[in-house]
């Protein structure tokens, strides 16, 4: 019911200013939900997103099934694997230098 008030006073104030809503740009989330705009998690302070921390952990995880099988991953994979880690590392190097150790381990296996 207040969140309702809240999002006409904020178009009222979005049109005062000169501007136009867009309803399809406006979302509302409960509070433990991660708020991600524009590829950057927001909702505790500028954070890579859970999603993209994953994938990258998952594409990791990829490369070292795809050994144990026998097949082995091109230099253009690796390479996007350490650009998705750089980016992670711009708002979260925790986490990047865990899938950068990571992906070491998985390489150093496979060679």
């Amino acid at each position: 019911r207040y969140i309702d008030k809240f999002k006409l006073m904020l178009k009222k104030i979005i049109r005062q200013e000169g501007f136009t809503p867009n309803d399809s740009k406006t979302d509302t989330c409960l509070r433990e939900q991660e708020i991600v705009i524009a590829g950057i998690r927001v909702d505790n302070g500028f954070d890579a997103p859970s999603k993209k921390i994953r994938e990258t952990r998952n594409l990791i995880e990829a490369i070292q099934c795809d050994s144990d099988t026998g097949k082995v991953t091109d230099d253009s994979t690796i390479r996007s694997i350490r650009g998705k880690i750089q980016y992670i590392k711009e708002f979260n190097p925790g986490a990047a230098l865990n899938l950068s150790r990571r992906l070491n381990k998985v390489l150093q296996n496979v060679t």
